[in-house]
């Protein structure tokens, strides 16, 4: 997994923790990219019920990454294409039923 994104599992749940603590987990690129592909394979886990995503450091995130938006991405592809990919990941691991929290 990248350093960007952390993943650890406890049973049934994901954990997944955004780690740019120093540009309060600002969405760059890479980051969003990871994400999707850790979502993508909660989603296909049938063990894991549960996708938590956390953030490291003082703020959950502080959006997308103003930097990286400004000076345009390596591989030509814009940020909210990536964004939107990664929302379409998410749906199939949204829970159905009313959530708990506990």
């Amino acid at each position: 997994m990248s350093e960007t994104v952390l993943l650890e599992n406890r049973g049934a749940v994901a954990i997944m923790t955004l780690n740019r603590p120093e540009s309060m987990n600002a969405m760059n690129p890479q980051m969003l990219d990871t994400m999707f592909r850790v979502a993508r394979q909660a989603a296909d886990d049938p063990a894991i019920r549960c996708l938590v995503i956390t953030g490291n450091g003082r703020a959950f995130s502080a959006g997308g990454d103003v930097k990286a938006m400004a000076s345009g991405n390596a591989d030509g592809t814009r940020i909210t294409l990536r964004q939107k990919r990664f929302a379409g990941a998410a749906r199939p691991v949204q829970v159905e039923a009313d959530p708990a929290v506990r």
